[in-house]
């Protein structure tokens, strides 16, 4: 069995003492087998494994966009994660370049596959834009339609609130399983 857990890290607001501890309690006390993580910034050679967008999500509603430093990140204690991006889509033509699953604010999503166990992973930070999450949301959905429609076994989404209420207000699809 996989433990998978998925945290609002609020990297933002907090001090430099309670990320540390924030990141101590992840891998010490829940010791999840992959974490997705929101709001994060994986510090390179202390979190095993992060997929993870150096920099930070890339705020393009700015010119030029602006870096908040943090942002969606899988990380993984034990299996091993390859990152997914860029994909090819199973309706994409062989001469035509391998799709972007990050065109919505880049570093708000992280896809990683799980190749153990047949599961791809997805990460999933909403930016509140106009008042409202949920535009951000369909727009990354959207985003990520060719992974959704792929073949890659069983997927994993994590998130706060936004992307599970737009999923079950969604009807059914024959080929999604999320």
């Amino acid at each position: 069995m996989l433990r998978v857990v998925t945290w609002n890290m609020n990297h933002a607001f907090r001090s430099l003492e309670l990320r540390d501890r924030a990141w101590a309690y992840l891998a010490e006390t829940v010791h999840p087998d992959i974490a997705l993580l929101q709001e994060a910034v994986p510090k390179i050679g202390r979190v095993p494994s992060p997929v993870f967008r150096a920099g930070g999500i890339s705020d393009t509603r700015f010119a030029p966009a602006r870096k908040r430093g943090w942002g969606s990140a899988i990380v993984s204690y034990g299996p091993t994660v390859q990152e997914m991006d860029p994909f090819r889509g199973r309706f994409q033509k062989s001469f035509e370049p391998p799709l972007t699953l990050y065109g919505t604010f880049p570093g708000s999503v992280a896809v990683a596959k799980v190749a153990e166990h047949d599961i791809v992973m997805v990460s999933v930070y909403a930016l509140i834009t106009h008042g409202y999450a949920d535009t951000t949301v369909h727009r990354i959905l959207s985003d990520l339609t060719p992974l959704i429609d792929s073949r890659h076994g069983k997927r994993v989404v994590g998130e706060a609130q936004s992307v599970a209420r737009i999923l079950r207000a969604s009807p059914p699809a024959r080929s999604t399983r999320v």
